[in-house]
């Protein structure tokens, strides 16, 4: 009689799949390394994704804003990841997914001034200077 064994129940599976993702492995790749389905891999992913909280903004913290560009499939589909990280904490606090557009930048740029931050750093794209007031109020400059 063998001995059956599904390596996608093993434990510490969920915590390999977030590791490689987030070292850049892909889909298939993982799906080999652990000897589990593509579909396994993906599914999994979902469920860790939908398990992570969007953590707290604190008032009155400096932040950092920036974009990162990447593609789907082929680099003629090009898209572009906009965030920004609280500066002591190094933690994500606002993200966004899709062209770089004045209204995806927007989405970044307004959770961070509802948080009444105190600073706000860019890497000086021009269009920053109109979606980020240069002074606030008596609370200093953002950029």
């Amino acid at each position: 009689m063998g001995v059956y064994k599904y390596n996608a129940c093993n434990y510490g599976a969920s915590n390999f799949i977030a590791t490689h993702i987030k070292e850049g492995c892909g889909i298939r790749s993982i799906a080999r390394l652990l000897k589990i389905s593509a579909v396994t891999v993906v599914l999994r992913i979902r469920k860790i994704a939908n398990s992570i909280k969007i953590p707290p903004m604190l008032q009155g913290g400096i932040y950092e804003v920036d974009e990162l560009r990447t593609y789907v499939k082929n680099k003629s589909q090009e898209c572009w990841i906009m965030y920004a990280l609280d500066r002591h904490t190094k933690q994500v606090v606002a993200l966004n997914v899709g062209r770089r557009t004045k209204m995806n930048l927007q989405f970044v740029t307004d959770t961070l001034l509802l948080a009444k931050c105190r600073k706000i750093y860019t890497d000086g794209l021009n269009i920053y200077r109109y979606l980020i007031p240069a002074a606030p109020s008596q609370e200093g400059n953002y950029i």
